[in-house]
């Protein structure tokens, strides 16, 4: 892509090096979703935290990134439900993500547990 379509400060397409357009509008609304099977559940948090107490630079410590496995050897290895869970803090690599003080926290729990066991959860 060389180039986004802008009209009406709104996105609406994008340029190739061939110069051709590619509209971003063509969405199908009206598709059957009825013989499509529920994939499992995935959570995603992304949270501003206090910083007091953490460091302002990642180290060997207390990395960037970093991942809590309850069990490596667990039957369906990492990805048994409720085994994993993936973190970053992006603002120890670039403090401007976050005011002084506070820090930028993302966790995710990837597609590891089947949808049915939070189908019906009070919302």
């Amino acid at each position: 892509v060389t180039s986004k379509l802008i009209s009406k400060a709104r996105a609406d397409g994008k340029t190739s090096d061939e110069f051709n357009e590619y509209l971003d509008k063509l969405t199908n609304t009206n598709a059957d979703t009825g013989g499509i099977p529920e994939l499992k559940s995935f959570i995603h948090i992304h949270a501003g935290i206090d910083a007091t107490g953490l460091p302002e630079n990642p180290s060997a410590d207390f990395p960037a990134q970093w991942a809590v496995v309850r069990d490596w050897d667990a039957p369906e290895g990492v990805e048994s439900p409720r085994n994993i869970v993936l973190c970053s803090m992006p603002s120890l690599i670039d403090p401007t993500l976050a005011p002084e003080g506070k820090h930028v926290l993302h966790a995710y729990v990837p597609a590891t547990e089947p949808y049915e066991w939070w189908k019906g959860l009070d919302r």
